[in-house]
Parts: C-alpha cells; sequence; structure tokens
C-alpha cells in the first residue's frame, strides 16, 4: 500500500525525523511513501510567487511569513538519504505550484536536480489562493463569480497536464473545500480532465487532506469524479497530504478499496 503525498515541513530535514513517518506508516499497514515539499519553502522558488504576494496585503503577509530555505537543504537531505536502507519504499519529491505564465521557469529549475517524482498542483486562480482560511475568502470567493472560478480552475488544470512538466497532480478536486459549488454540471470537464490524464501519461490522487485537515465530509474524491477517473483508466494512487507523522496512512484503509484497480 502506498501514501503518495507528505510533507516533513512542520520538522528538519533529519533521518530521526524521516523515521517518524516511516515508523507510523508501517504501523498502519504502507509499504511505501512518497516525500514531497512545497516549493514556496525555498528561496530559489520565490519568483513562482511575486505575482501572488502583489494581489493584495493578506497574500504578502502569508508569502513573507514563511520561514524559506536554500533548496539545496532539501536536495542535499535527498542525496544523503539515498544511500540509507530503509525498512519500507521512501521516494522523495516536489510539488510544484502551477503558474501558465512560469512554466519555462519551472521546466529550468526541475532539470537542476532530479527528484523520483515531480507533483503539479494549482493552489492560486490568476495568483489568487483559493484555499487559506482566512485569506482566500476575501481574496477570492467573496470577490468573484463560483462559476467563474471553477471553469478558470479547470482550464489552469488543462493547461497544467498539458505543460508536460510533471508525473502526477495533487489533490484535483481540493477546490470543493469551502463548500462553494458551482452550478453547472462539471461532468464535461472532469471527463476532458481525465482524458488528458491518461494522454499525457500523468497520475492523480485520491487524497484524503481535504477530509481530516479541513473538516469537509467528503473522505478523499467525491464519488462521480472517482468514477470518472476510473472509467478512463487514470493511474491514481490514495494519499493523504500528512503534514505530520500521525497523519501518515490515515483514512487509507478506508478508501483503498474503491480507489485501486483490481
Amino acid at each position: 500500500m502506498i501514501d503518495a503525498h507528505m510533507h516533513l515541513e512542520q520538522g528538519s530535514y533529519t533521518v530521526d525525523w524521516l523515521m517518524e513517518f516511516i515508523n507510523t506508516a508501517q504501523s498502519r499497514g504502507i509499504n511505501e511513501i512518497w516525500v514531497l515539499e512545497h516549493t514556496h519553502r525555498f528561496f530559489e522558488f520565490a519568483p513562482l510567487y511575486q505575482q501572488v504576494k502583489e494581489v493584495n496585503d493578506l497574500q504578502r503577509k502569508w508569502i513573507e511569513d514563511k520561514h524559506l530555505l536554500p533548496l539545496s537543504s532539501y536536495t542535499n537531505f535527498i542525496r544523503d538519504m539515498r544511500k540509507k536502507t530503509f525498512p519500507i519504499t521512501v521516494h522523495f519529491g516536489l510539488e510544484v505550484c502551477y503558474f501558465p505564465q512560469h512554466e519555462q521557469f519551472i521546466r529550468d529549475m526541475l532539470a537542476e536536480f532530479n527528484y523520483d517524482f515531480v507533483v503539479g498542483s494549482i493552489h492560486f486562480i490568476d495568483n489568487m489562493a483559493y484555499d487559506l482560511k482566512g485569506i482566500s475568502e476575501a481574496t477570492l470567493w467573496d470577490r468573484y463569480d463560483t462559476d467563474w472560478i471553477w471553469k478558470r480552475y479547470f482550464e489552469l488544470m488543462e493547461a497544467l497536464i498539458k505543460s508536460d512538466l510533471f508525473d502526477g497532480t495533487a489533490h484535483p478536486d481540493t477546490l470543493k473545500m469551502f463548500h462553494r459549488m458551482p452550478e453547472f454540471d462539471t461532468t464535461a470537464n472532469w471527463n476532458r480532465i481525465a482524458d488528458l490524464l491518461v494522454k499525457h501519461q500523468m497520475y492523480t490522487e485520491n487524497n484524503v487532506g481535504c477530509y481530516y485537515r479541513y473538516n469537509h465530509e467528503e473522505m478523499g474524491l467525491n464519488d462521480k469524479i472517482l468514477q470518472i477517473f476510473k472509467d478512463h483508466h487514470v493511474k491514481l494512487y490514495c494519499a493523504t497530504d500528512a503534514h505530520n507523522p500521525k497523519f501518515v496512512g490515515i483514512h487509507l484503509d478506508e478508501i483503498k478499496d474503491k480507489t485501486l484497480y483490481d
């Protein structure tokens, strides 16, 4: 069983901190974990977020409050960990915030290190965060039409996939977290996303993070979206989005049967 999405950011880049994730994984029957870090953690990726900072003071403060690290602190850690043997399989990757205007910058940055996997994610709609409580409401959801937000999200998701920058895409339906749902039928949109994922040989996640981190009632992907992905034979992985070792593997027993192919 794989947990395909977790972050070390609440601790340090040490083998002891990593072992806490591994130990919890073993206790929950997980034999493979995929560790990745957000690009907003690192100095070198700051240009991705300059326009985000310029949207308003709320987003500027959110970005500036990040304690940025040199990317080498993570890549050197990966090099060191690759020399070690662990009781389960451990892969190391990067979660990249996708902005269509920065595709070349992302491509150049990813060429500098051989990550085991790279995931693209959309956290910003035209530089406005959609998933930050206390920020996204005033910045995006209370200012723009919900249908427009969803349509723009689908456009960005399609662009992300077509960019061929990434191995997979993270938490594809987290836009639901504020319960601001579109009035239009999204079936055709999700079918297009599924088609593109298959065409570009990318995976996506059934990610339970929105359920236990943000108290959304759906545990992972909406059943309709999950079925669309399975009907198209999209490669799927279960994921917790754990930011702390205690959440590694949480709820995956409850979603694995409906997620994984026979």
